[in-house]
């Protein structure tokens, strides 16, 4: 089975660009601010110094005690002037961020790595059996967008790996469809409640019950036909039901591909497609689940969102 590692565990966003630049010039400016700071603040109070008259040092900023340069502990009674001191605060609390800022930096850089790399996260039992699922669909790669973390792999109740490889592909269509519509339902909700120019254009009800307010002789025969086209340009992706298995999609079909991109926006390179068709895919289940939360909420409490 060809299936490239390397494509699989493409990122499913973007990485972001290198920021090290910037690192360095942030941490120019606090450490340039720091050595001022405390250089105003040794000055303003030149008169603490130990016993041999020797200049005291700090031999870890931010934490005490301090030493002097014979290495013998400061007081703190000694040091109470210094500390004290408002630019002498200030320097300690920036140097103090600076330190977060890096340790925050290598924290966050590990945290997008495990992002990106969804599949990477899978274990192996899951792995193995999906590879083994799709190592007769045409669009591998495109098969498993969608794999991204921290979810990794979300499949509980194993539809996707008990299966015939058309009947996983018919459930990536389906899952497909139902995230657009709920992608233009979720928009739909929000304009619709604030402006609704069909069907007379005075409907002001919670779109959970909009339907009931248009006239049904011309919205439903409006609804069904923008249903069938699409519908009926499906019916060719199906596999023959009388040689094969029902509601099962022909293994040479990429699921999701209407033909339909006026604008390009389809990208050439196969990484940057499936990178595209997980953010699809996240969008379109995360739309699903908004559009039902506000139906939900509109039913039970009878009241526009919007």
């Amino acid at each position: 089975m060809a299936l490239s590692s390397g494509l699989l565990g493409e990122s499913a966003a973007a990485q972001p660009r290198s920021t090290t630049g910037l690192k360095k010039m942030v941490s120019g400016v606090l450490v340039g601010f720091v050595a001022s700071a405390l250089l105003f603040a040794l000055l303003q109070n030149h008169a603490v110094s130990d016993t041999n008259g020797t200049a005291l040092e700090l031999a870890s900023v931010g934490r005490l005690p301090f030493t002097s340069r014979l290495g013998a502990p400061i007081s703190q009674s000694s040091l109470q002037g210094l500390t004290s001191s408002p630019m002498a605060k200030l320097a300690i609390s920036a140097l103090s961020t600076n330190e977060l800022m890096n340790q925050r930096d290598i924290s966050m850089q590990a945290v997008q790595k495990r992002m990106a790399s969804g599949w990477d996260l899978v274990d192996t039992k899951t792995k193995d059996k999906l590879l083994k699922q799709i190592d007769s669909v045409k669009f591998k790669a495109s098969a498993l967008a969608g794999v991204s973390a921290p979810m990794n792999y979300f499949d509980p109740l194993g539809f996707a790996t008990t299966v015939s490889p058309g009947k996983f592909l018919f459930y990536r269509e389906v899952e497909l469809k139902h995230g657009r519509v709920a992608m233009l339902a979720a928009l739909g909700i929000l304009v619709g409640e604030n402006f609704h120019p069909l069907f007379g254009g005075d409907i002001d009800v919670p779109a959970a019950f909009a339907f009931q307010e248009t006239p049904l002789e011309t919205f439903w025969p409006a609804v069904v036909a923008a249903i069938a086209i699409p519908e009926i340009y499906s019916v060719f992706t199906f596999q023959d039901p009388t040689k094969g298995e029902q509601w099962a999609i022909r293994e040479d079909h990429e699921p999701g591909n209407l033909g339909f991109d006026p604008l390009g926006l389809k990208p050439t390179d196969e990484k940057e497609l499936v990178a595209m068709k997980t953010k699809e895919l996240n969008n379109g289940r995360l739309a699903m689940i908004a559009a039902a939360g506000m139906l939900a909420q509109e039913y039970v409490t009878g009241q526009k969102i919007f």
